[in-house]
């Protein structure tokens, strides 16, 4: 009787996440605030570094100049400085990766243009030890999240790169759930917009964010692609890319190409790439 064939005994590695502490940058022109926040923020565990900047062109310049190594996790933003305002340096930003935002202000009349630019809290001076502690701890929880979405986009990288894994993670990813959400409600402004998920032709991951794409508009939805997908009935949803996902009653048409990976293209005219490690699970339930 022959001997069993060993093919391999090496694999890739699969991604591993490391926790990294977290680094905050203070910006306001008042002396006496900066030094509160940094008084409440030594001694945290979570903390190793407490940076500050005097006013929002200082800020500005020190974002042009960060890089992987010392980048910034956690913003405390004043509003009203000379030169620049709080939102002038995000804006200023925008396009690069801008940091969990914690606004203290004075004024309370700014907290709605705050929470539309995706600031995680929005803290009013002069303020309690408690309540800061509690805005900390938003940002801390955002920053978790963010990490974990980034492990993910190593994941789902490792996996479009090793098919091998891929077929194996897919059906441990999906929940076995009898109630499928049949509907999104999407926040916009002071409205709130439902959208019926027959309606999706596809959804775009966009950092901890995915973008809805119906026939007739698009929609942004605070969301990870991966918790999403998991709530969405794969008998009509697929993952083709580790930034897309379709809606199988939406593809009209899969082209393949000589290296294993392929374009879907949706009834509007929508091309997508198919990843080569995602296609024999999408053509199964297409």
């Amino acid at each position: 009787m022959p001997e069993p064939q060993i093919l391999s005994n090496t694999h890739p590695e699969l991604p591993i996440i490391t926790p990294i502490p977290l680094r905050v940058l203070i910006v306001d022109d008042e002396d006496l605030a900066r030094r509160s926040i940094r008084l409440l923020l030594q001694g945290d565990s979570d903390i190793t570094d407490i940076l500050e900047a005097p006013n929002g062109r200082a800020a500005l310049e020190f974002f042009q100049s960060q890089n992987e190594k010392n980048r910034v996790d956690v913003l405390f933003l004043d509003i009203q400085m000379p030169e620049m305002t709080g939102f002038e340096v995000l804006q200023a930003l925008e396009g690069k990766q801008i940091p969990v935002t914690i606004f203290v202000t004075a004024f309370d009349r700014y907290a709605l243009r705050a929470f539309e630019a995706s600031a995680v809290d929005y803290v009013l001076k002069p303020f309690e030890d408690e309540r800061f502690a509690q805005a900390l701890s938003r940002a801390k929880q955002r920053c978790r999240e963010q990490k974990i979405y980034s492990a993910n986009g190593d994941l789902m990288r490792f996996l479009d790169d090793n098919p091998l894994y891929a077929s194996s993670y897919a059906s441990l990813q999906r929940v076995s759930s009898p109630h499928y959400l049949q509907r999104l409600t999407l926040q916009s402004r002071q409205r709130t917009i439902v959208v019926d998920v027959g309606d999706i032709d596809w959804i775009e991951a966009e950092s901890y964010y995915v973008q809805i794409h119906t026939s007739s508009k698009s929609y942004l939805m605070r969301e990870t692609m991966t918790n999403l997908e998991m709530h969405l009935n794969p008998q009509h949803f697929q993952r083709i890319h580790r930034s897309a996902m379709v809606n199988l009653r939406a593809v009209r048409e899969v082209e393949s190409h000589t290296h294993g990976d392929g374009t879907v293209i949706l009834r509007d005219g929508t091309r997508l790439k198919l990843a080569r490690s995602r296609k024999q699970q999408f053509m199964e339930a297409l």
